[in-house]
């Protein structure tokens, strides 16, 4: 009984402060206000806000460990796939972060689309399968 509980304490000192908030859902609603305030950066020619957000959406939190082992049983060897979507989106994001105040207009609006249709592409392939599993 002892091994147990020094285990469990050793896990919550482990897990940092708010992390409990972390995870799939709010972090992608986080993800989407990003997304939006890059939308916004480019309607109004704010590159600042715009670097600012595709920086966020680069360092996004992690989904919690408990989350990607129920993802990873659900998708199985899809999981690559997965993961894909995210590392495409990432570094579009730090593409953006690091030209943000260099680039045409025609550039970041190019990388912004690219952005958006990987971020559907995974939604579509994905989000009805891992939804559910998560609630």
């Amino acid at each position: 009984m002892r091994k147990i509980v020094f285990f469990i304490t050793l896990v919550c000192l482990a897990v940092p402060v708010g992390a409990a908030e972390d995870n799939l859902k709010n972090i992608m609603q986080g993800l989407g206000h990003n997304f939006a305030q890059i939308v916004d950066a480019l309607l109004v020619g704010d590159r600042e806000q715009l670097v600012q957000a595709a920086g966020k959406i680069a360092q996004h939190p992690e989904i919690p460990a408990y989350q990607r082992i129920l993802i990873a049983e659900e998708l199985g060897e899809k999981i690559a796939q997965f993961a894909q979507f995210d590392q495409v989106v990432h570094s579009l994001s730090l593409g953006l972060q690091e030209t943000g105040l260099v680039a045409t207009e025609a550039e970041l609006l190019a990388s912004t689309q690219e952005m958006l249709t990987a971020c559907l592409s995974c939604h579509t392939a994905y989000k009805g399968r891992i939804s559910p599993i998560l609630e």
